[in-house]
């Protein structure tokens, strides 16, 4: 990988850790095959929930960035772009069936 990709990778593990922190790793795959679809962000903060983050869980979301960004990982959400917590009911989701649940997320593929 090279040095653009390495930070591209590092940015979609701190937003993993973010939005996924303690989920399988079925589902933090899931949450990165939608977000590397995303605009890429310049930066991302840790915020509270990263500090609290293991160096081990670190490595894993590391590693499955790396392995999404290298095609290397099926994409369960067979396409989605969006998602939201199954616990919220946002006004973009109401009248759309959800194409997957896995961890904590719906998923919606256009």
């Amino acid at each position: 990988m090279t040095i653009p990709q390495l930070e591209r990778a590092a940015a979609l593990a701190t937003r993993l850790m973010t939005l996924a922190p303690g989920e399988s790793e079925e589902a933090m795959t899931a949450l990165a095959h939608v977000l590397a679809r995303q605009p890429a962000t310049a930066s991302v903060a840790l915020d509270a929930t990263c500090a609290r983050i293991s160096e081990a869980d670190r490595l894993v979301a590391l590693s499955i960035a790396c392995a999404v960004l290298a095609g290397r990982r099926k994409d369960p959400t067979d396409g989605a772009t969006r998602f939201h917590l199954h616990t919220e009911n946002p006004v973009w989701a109401r009248n759309l069936s959800p194409k997957a649940l896995i961890g904590r997320y719906f998923y919606y593929a256009p």
